[in-house]
């Protein structure tokens, strides 16, 4: 009876043998579309049943979705439509971990390569696979910081957006305050962008 194939996300931990690479990234996606299709009533930012289920296979991704969860709270940023955003933050956010660890614990001296024994015999030395790991996570890490304001640069430039639309009456994720002009009005307005709220003064008209 063969061997039964590991998780695919545990293939990442294992630097993709067989090179199950493509099956990784996909099964990270659906984890995170998973969490997305079944919100939990209350608390939109709830733990996920899918990591309640299985605490130690997600031991830091729970660590990090708490974490980060409660800086949305704090900041007034907690939608249920992030819920499949965070939690592909915090699934990357635990592979580059966790191969970051391997790292550490592989390589004790720094070198960042590891002895390959070839088929014919011969040793290579190469890459730590951890390495190409991590170079693949990062991207959609820092993608999704920027996204969420989780770094002082990214959350300055949110708080600023977010100011300047309580100042103008807009409220998050669409729709409008009273007495704000909805977008969309008379074309022939001289406001094309719809930067004015209901207390401006439109520009009066210029004399031939």
């Amino acid at each position: 009876m063969g061997r039964r194939p590991d998780d695919p996300l545990i293939q990442a931990e294992k630097g993709y043998p067989g090179r199950r690479k493509r099956r990784v990234e996909a099964a990270a996606e659906a984890a995170a579309q998973a969490i997305a299709d079944r919100p939990e009533a209350g608390d939109p930012l709830d733990l996920p049943e899918m990591f309640r289920r299985a605490p130690a296979r997600w031991s830091l991704a729970i660590q990090i979705w708490k974490r980060q969860a409660n800086v949305l709270r704090t900041v007034g940023r907690a939608q249920p439509a992030f819920r499949s955003a965070l939690a592909r933050y915090c699934i990357w956010s635990q592979i580059f971990e966790f191969s970051a660890d391997q790292l550490a614990r592989q390589c004790p001296k720094g070198d960042y390569t590891i002895e390959w024994t070839m088929a014919h015999g011969a040793i290579k030395r190469m890459e730590h696979p951890a390495l190409g790991i991590m170079a693949m996570c990062e991207p959609v890490i820092r993608a999704l910081d920027t996204e969420f304001g989780f770094t002082p640069r990214s959350d300055s430039d949110l708080t600023r957006v977010e100011t300047f639309n309580q100042a103008q009456g807009r409220l998050p994720l669409g729709g409008t305050a009273p007495g704000q002009r909805p977008a969309g009005g008379d074309p022939h307005e001289t406001d094309p962008m719809d930067l004015m709220n209901a207390s401006d003064t439109a520009e009066p008209h210029r004399m031939n």
